[in-house]
């Protein structure tokens, strides 16, 4: 049963897969954008009281942890994609 299912959705199947290489490299361009924003905000606001720079800095670990999980994902898909086509 979910050979044929799978068999009946070849055709979207392949073309959802085909669109993730792009979309992981919008997602890893998006995660380095932001990073550098958020390093700009960080430089900028250095003069601001320390609880305001702490959230700051908080805020840039978060997007550097973002995006070293979102390049470790998409390494992970190129490989297995890689392998399938």
């Amino acid at each position: 049963m979910i050979r044929g299912v799978l068999d009946a959705h070849q055709d979207d199947i392949g073309e959802t897969i085909s669109l993730f290489k792009e979309t992981l490299t919008n997602i890893n361009e998006l995660t380095v954008s932001l990073k550098e924003t958020t390093d700009h905000t960080n430089r900028a606001v250095r003069a601001l009281p320390g609880e305001f720079t702490d959230t700051v800095e908080e805020l840039r670990e978060s997007f550097e942890t973002f995006a070293f999980y979102a390049k470790i994902v998409g390494d992970v898909v190129k490989a297995v994609f890689s392998k399938a086509a």
